[in-house]
């Protein structure tokens, strides 16, 4: 009978003792969120109240952990880009920047920077289908090119896109909300940041929301869609894997996986021959300051998001293929494993992981 109690006191001893070091473990996560939660905000304060960065098309504008990088701009003027320490944990606990108590927002813009071969086709259309392009009552505007050669053909692409931009932003009505729809070559994100700054606070300071969007793939089925795309430019499957070896500027166009061309585009796939973890730096920099809605995958997620901020009534989003030769291109395990290594060579696959981390924790999403 003594032993009988022992053994139960013991056994409560251990599990009031587990108990208390998960709730200590609780209490100190919260804590670290609370404090990476009020720098993110306190952040993006500072951005809005900030001038927007100089612009630094031509110059190496990333950043590394513990390191600067300066850029000049226009009129001799310089700005210093650390993502120190702090703000990489900060990253890793995206705040909600939505006012949840404040949905639907009765006016603003819908920003889409659609990503190829992530089904931004489906989401594209049903953004069509609130303009009034079609069916709806939202301004629409794009511009986009696909044939563009050299890199000042792009760079003229994306002053029309920018030009277009600066006029659509402007004199949003109370009740208004309007889309715009990036894609080739409309706009190369790690030089030309400044845009998203100048934009945002253009379309706030008339009482409005200025939404970044954007959709993200797995990073293997996101490489097989676009070796379906090669093959139907007629594009062997050895020059397809034989280019994705290539990390710097020395990359034909075409070759971009998701991170290459959610900071450049079309441009190459590595204009400045960075480091792998320069570019997830610098993509998920670009994520937690511009974009508001994220996904990897799931257009319902996408379409559920942007209906509660909009207040847009209920439609389908009925799925739409740009390319069919999706599901029918074979890949030995060899092949597949050798792809894996590949993307995360690139930064692909643990940019994906972060993008999860970020913004799809329950905590955040609203």
């Amino acid at each position: 009978m003594p032993r009988q109690l022992a053994t139960s006191s013991t056994s409560k001893s251990l599990a009031f003792a587990l108990v208390g070091g998960f709730l200590s473990l609780a209490l100190l996560s919260w804590l670290q969120n609370m404090r990476l939660l009020s720098y993110l905000t306190t952040l993006r304060e500072q951005h809005a109240a900030d001038s927007p960065p100089s612009h630094y098309a031509h110059q190496l504008a990333h950043t590394h952990a513990g390191t600067t990088t300066t850029s000049s701009g226009n009129g001799g003027n310089t700005r210093t880009h650390t993502l120190n320490k702090l703000s990489r944990m900060a990253a890793l606990a995206r705040p909600n920047f939505i006012d949840k108590s404040a949905l639907p927002y009765s006016c603003g813009l819908v920003f889409y920077y659609h990503i190829p071969c992530t089904g931004g086709t489906t989401i594209n259309n049903f953004l069509l289908e609130q303009s009034d392009v079609k069916n709806g009552s939202a301004p629409y505007f794009t511009f986009y090119g696909t044939r563009e050669k050299t890199v000042e053909e792009k760079n003229r692409v994306e002053s029309n896109f920018i030009n277009g931009m600066n006029k659509h932003v402007q004199n949003i009505s109370s009740n208004e909300w309007r889309i715009s729809h990036a894609h080739t070559n409309s706009m190369h994100l790690n030089a030309s940041e400044e845009y998203l700054f100048n934009w945002r606070s253009t379309v706030e300071a008339q009482g409005c929301q200025f939404i970044g969007a954007i959709m993200f793939r797995d990073p293997l089925i996101h490489t097989l869609a676009k070796h379906a795309w090669q093959v139907a430019q007629n594009i062997p499957r050895e020059e397809y894997i034989s280019h994705l070896k290539v990390k710097d500027k020395l990359s034909p166009p075409g070759i971009e996986a998701q991170i290459d061309f959610f900071l450049y585009n079309l441009v190459v796939r590595n204009p400045f021959a960075v480091s792998t973890q320069a570019k997830i730096d610098r993509a998920l920099e670009i994520l937690v300051r511009h974009f508001d809605i994220v996904t990897v995958g799931g257009h319902n997620v996408f379409k559920e998001r942007l209906q509660k901020i909009t207040g847009w009534e209920e439609k389908d989003m009925p799925r739409k293929n740009s390319n069919t030769l999706d599901d029918k291109l074979i890949f030995s395990k060899p092949e597949i494993d050798n792809l894996q290594k590949l993307m995360r060579e690139n930064g692909d696959i643990d940019f994906m992981e972060n993008v999860k981390l970020i913004f799809e924790d329950p905590v955040y999403v609203f």
